[in-house]
């Protein structure tokens, strides 16, 4: 009963969330039929759904805690200081090349646009504003690398999620500090959470598995589709998105016979 009413909170906050960017969009005068962002160039625009995008890629539950007046607890927790650190640092870094590389005319416009488009890579949501295809190597490398990451555990993102990520450099810099002080004993911990030592190999394999982003480099970057992929590979496609939109783990375990038997 306690999860039934916590997921209804979810929901309820998932759907306030969705209209009132809605209602603000529309006062930035979005079409609601508009296609994609990148149609429409605005800054005001780009500012409220890149706040909604990194809003959406957030755990629901730190929502809950904040109106229920736990609002320290989300400050510290070490998940969400790790994802925004990934989306500032990003964005500064891609900004400050394309500004050095004369691609736009100053560190202002480079943000914005980098910004933007550091977000939806980072939550999986597929949105763009501009055709990143033709920028240098450094900005299209580090969106490489967000695309093994995803948003928080319990978030409206996929990917594999910004905890597992963090858990796996913490447990390379402790490995790191092993070799050092053979002797010593190093913990891994995520904000107030100690993870186990024999949990460690599961949280590394989970890594190994992609998210799906929408949006990729040539025919599918942010100006193509997938209309040349055949129906077969669309549906390994679809299918692979549903199952890690699912969890991986909670669809294998599907798989295993004893599951069915009573």
């Amino acid at each position: 009963m306690i999860n039934w009413k916590l997921d209804l909170i979810h929901w309820t906050m998932y759907i306030g969330f969705s209209v009132l960017e809605t209602i603000l969009l529309r006062l930035g005068g979005l079409s609601p039929y508009d296609t994609v962002t990148v149609t429409f160039s605005s800054l005001y625009v780009d500012f409220v759904a890149t706040i909604f995008m990194l809003i959406a890629g957030t755990n629901f539950t730190l929502y809950y805690k904040a109106i229920s007046g736990k609002l320290k607890s989300v400050l510290i927790d070490g998940e969400l200081r790790f994802y925004l650190g990934i989306w500032t640092v990003v964005s500064i870094l891609a900004a400050w090349n394309l500004t050095v590389s004369n691609t736009y005319g100053s560190f202002g416009e480079s943000f914005r646009y980098r910004a933007f488009l550091t977000a939806p890579i980072l939550t999986t949501t597929g949105f763009a504003t501009t055709d990143y295809v033709p920028w240098p190597a450094f900005p299209p490398l580090l969106f490489f690398l967000l695309f093994f990451i995803g948003g928080l555990a319990g978030s409206a993102g996929d990917g594999v999620k910004v905890v597992r990520v963090a858990t796996l450099f913490k447990m390379g810099k402790a490995h790191s500090k092993q070799r050092i002080h053979p002797k010593g004993i190093f913990q891994v911990r995520v904000g107030s959470t100690t993870i186990l030592e024999d949990s460690m190999p599961s949280i590394a394999t989970s890594f190994l598995c992609l998210g799906n982003i929408g949006i990729g480099f040539g025919q599918v970057g942010p100006t193509g589709n997938f209309v040349f992929l055949s129906s077969a590979l669309k549906g390994v496609c679809s299918f692979l998105m549903l199952v890690n939109r699912l969890e991986l783990f909670t669809v294998f375990t599907l798989f295993p016979k004893h599951f069915w038997k009573r």
